[in-house]
């Protein structure tokens, strides 16, 4: 919150309560050194690979379909060096540079952001709503 780190995330939105996790962190965050683009969920699950990194330097990555593995039994990788640590470079550059922007320049993009609300059948009045409550609880 005093902005002393910068964070990229790329998310998948995949339902109504991934989709208002992702609009709160974007409304808590906006104007800060935070930056979010998404993919949309593929029509069939897929194994997840979550990769985190600190400065291009430092990989932790973890493998798990999401419902397999309850919170905590997830494993973790951790890389920081040789021709593994320079794949995973270019393959979250490849993965950022792909995803779609929902808050380039600190703005959030409320075109993208009720685009991906049709698209998991929120109204616009149930968006409102939900946006309303999350700055109320954020202000909290």
């Amino acid at each position: 919150m005093k902005g002393e780190i910068g964070f990229k995330r790329v998310e998948i939105i995949y339902n109504k309560e991934r989709f208002k996790s992702v609009l709160r962190n974007l409304i808590r965050f906006e104007g800060k050194d935070y930056y979010v683009r998404y993919y949309e969920a593929p029509p069939k699950a897929i194994p997840l690979l979550h990769v985190m990194t600190f400065d291009d330097e430092y990989f932790f990555l973890g493998g798990f379909y999401p419902p397999d593995f309850p919170p905590g039994e997830e494993k973790v990788a951790f890389i920081r060096g040789g021709a593994l640590k320079e794949l995973l470079r270019e393959y979250t550059q490849m993965l950022w540079l792909k995803a779609i922007p929902l808050n380039e320049g600190g703005q959030i993009n409320w075109e993208e952001i009720k685009r991906i609300a049709r698209r998991l059948g929120i109204s616009l009045d149930e968006l409102e709503t939900m946006i309303h409550e999350i700055k109320h609880n954020i202000d909290k």
